[in-house]
């Protein structure tokens, strides 16, 4: 299904971006085309379409019982059994796995199984940091909570609290700060996540905050917050826009303002665009590299999936540490 021309333009006109709407009219198209098979399917083993368990369950969750799987890379029907997709050679989940990030993506804005994920584990420290610290911390938790909730603090890190270059990402200082930035990756994680699926965009932010703490702890900055791996977000977005070209080039130019007057509100409040300009370089250096389609490998292909497992190890034990330093 294509927008009409009249539509585009004006809705361009107005400031309103097309290509996000144009990729959910294209997953709408996917997701048809796999009931679509599902019905063929059924009919193929003489059974009633809509029969069964998929009678019960909502609309949105018929696909649970279907009998094969997306490709998160290239978006092609994969047979339940398949670990490679035959379309592009990407390794898909087992079956089980595969509903599980579906399901989580169901109730991700615009889909993406891995900023729920990110943005659920935020919102919840924030709220065990209220439980914690008293009404007082809705607002502006004191500066003993925040390094117990897993502030950066150089010289803690000197000290071998090494996993706070990680953990500072995920915890937040008061309502409003956890506000912008829930909302700001509302916006802009799925339209990338949708790209380049859940186990690059895991790669992307995993990179993009740990060069962001690395700035800051060189510079002896102490800083918390999801900023430098929401900055590594839009670094990728650059540099990812910028080697697609042609039509591109404007959302390239977007990302691109969008950095520059969050970096102008950092200086004007004073907040750490040391973290951000390390995220941002980052996601920038990941945009560079990463595959721009399935179809079209490159050196780095086998990097990206080596690197899918380190990421969520470092996450996971991340989680540990700050778990017990909370706790």
């Amino acid at each position: 299904m294509e927008i009409p021309p009249g539509l585009e333009k004006f809705l361009n006109s107005i400031g309103i971006s097309t290509s996000r709407l144009k990729w959910r009219l294209y997953e709408r198209e996917k997701e048809r085309a796999a009931r679509a098979a599902h019905e063929k399917v059924l009919e193929e083993r003489g059974e009633e379409p809509g029969s069964g368990r998929r009678s019960r369950l909502p609309s949105s969750l018929h696909w649970l019982n279907y009998e094969h799987k997306y490709c998160p890379r290239c978006r092609q029907i994969v047979d339940r059994d398949e670990s490679k997709c035959p379309h592009c050679g990407a390794s898909v989940p087992p079956a089980a796995l595969y509903k599980i990030m579906r399901l989580l993506g169901e109730i991700a804005p615009g889909g993406a199984a891995v900023m729920s994920i990110f943005m659920g584990v935020m919102v919840m420290l924030y709220i065990i940091s209220i439980f914690m610290g008293g009404p007082g911390a809705i607002l502006q938790p004191t500066g003993p909570e925040m390094i117990r909730f897993g502030a950066l603090n150089p010289w803690l890190v000197i000290d071998g609290d090494w996993w706070r270059i990680m953990s500072f990402g995920l915890v937040h200082s008061g309502l409003i700060h956890i506000g912008f930035n829930t909302m700001a990756l509302a916006q802009l994680g799925p339209m990338i996540e949708s790209e380049i699926g859940p186990s690059r965009m895991l790669v992307v932010i995993t990179v993009s905050q740990l060069t962001s703490g690395l700035a800051c702890q060189f510079f002896g900055r102490s800083v918390i917050g999801a900023s430098g791996w929401l900055f590594g977000l839009l670094g990728f977005g650059i540099t990812w826009n910028h080697r697609h070209g042609g039509s591109r080039i404007s959302m390239r130019d977007q990302f691109a303002k969008w950095a520059f007057f969050a970096f102008a509100i950092g200086f004007i409040l004073n907040f750490s665009n040391t973290g951000h300009l390390g995220g941002l370089v980052g996601g920038a250096l990941m945009g560079w590299i990463c595959d721009l389609t399935p179809a079209r490998k490159t050196a780095w292909t086998g990097l990206w999936k080596w690197l899918v497992w380190p990421s969520l190890g470092l996450w996971l034990a991340t989680c540990y540490f700050l778990f017990r330093s909370i706790f």
